[in-house]
């Protein structure tokens, strides 16, 4: 028979077994798309993108950089849902775009050279399964397409551009490519994931990378909780034979990167994206050496209608 004395002991030990056992029940959310016909959502978003170049040869240095900032106001509206896929319209209203050049870059009367613009409207129309996957993208044209096809190239494509047709469109910053797909309808807090994504980088260098998902517990905004699920990007390729401005060379890449998705589970929407990502990459030739870094920051946002206008 258990004495008076061991009761303690053991009712302790019960209480601490059954507390790890509560804590280990991680928290259960809702991870699904949940449209409802005729919702109208305001969107922001920008794009801040910069390249640097540094360049010795020769015995001499050369540094030059340029700049890319763009705001824009979007609207999107379900138009149908037919067996769990929902048809949206988007139509980017108005924004603004600045493009500088500094150093080398800017020309050889100044250091420094800048030019901005507006923004004309461009209409959209895009499908979305329940779990977030994009499955078909139609854009129409207008300065947005023809700014971003300014660039190099994609930073990060976390879809196919070729298959949708969209040149040089840094995704994130758009609803129809922020990369959010779940995995599950319903997904526990701490649980992780991975998908596969391809840095395009200066010099035709493509880098595969692993983006790490993971949910990572609820985040208060106002009297608003949402579900705030982390995404990592690193990857790695070279040193590796390659060939630059027509010249044999030597060349490395590296990216890391990371994003952060509020989700709201109640409406089953997407309230903000964040990411912040950087690449560098080297590039040896004989008596030259050039290293290109490129860092973009991009936002996307549902906002208020009284809010939806570009900010100064």
């Amino acid at each position: 028979m258990m004495s008076m004395r061991s009761l303690p002991i053991f009712t302790a030990l019960a209480l601490v077994l059954c507390g790890a056992g509560t804590m280990a029940r991680a928290a259960k959310y809702a991870t699904a798309f949940n449209d409802r016909a005729d919702v109208t959502r305001s969107l922001r978003s920008e794009i801040h993108y910069r390249e640097d170049r540094h360049i010795i040869e020769g015995g001499q240095t050369h540094d030059g950089a340029w700049t890319f900032d763009m705001q824009w106001n979007a609207r999107e509206k379900v138009k149908s849902i037919n067996r769990g896929v929902t048809m949206f319209s988007y139509e980017q209203k108005d924004g603004a775009v600045k493009l500088e050049f500094f150093g080398d870059l800017a020309g050889d009367s100044t250091d420094h050279f800048a030019q901005e613009d507006t923004l004309d409207a461009m209409n959209a129309t895009y499908q979305r399964a329940a779990s977030g996957e994009v499955i078909d993208v139609q854009a129409g044209n207008g300065k947005l397409q023809q700014y971003l096809a300014l660039r190099p190239r994609n930073l990060v494509t976390m879809l196919p551009t070729n298959r949708y047709g969209l040149r040089q469109f840094d995704l994130l910053s758009l609803p129809f490519g922020h990369g959010l797909v779940f995995p599950a309808a319903t997904m526990k807090d701490g649980a992780t994931w991975s998908t596969n994504a391809t840095v395009n980088m200066q010099v035709n260098f493509p880098v595969e990378v692993i983006a790490v998902f993971k949910i990572a517990g609820k985040q208060q905004i106002d009297t608003r909780q949402f579900l705030k699920i982390t995404c990592t990007l690193a990857g790695k390729r070279g040193p590796e034979p390659g060939e630059w401005e027509k010249l044999a060379a030597t060349i490395t890449g590296k990216v890391d990167g990371k994003i952060i998705y509020l989700f709201d589970p109640a409406a089953g929407a997407v309230q903000q994206v964040t990411a912040e990502l950087s690449s560098v990459q080297e590039i040896q030739q004989q008596g030259k050496t050039t290293k290109l870094t490129e860092t973009l920051t991009t936002k996307l946002e549902n906002v208020p209608v009284a809010e939806s206008n570009v900010r100064d």
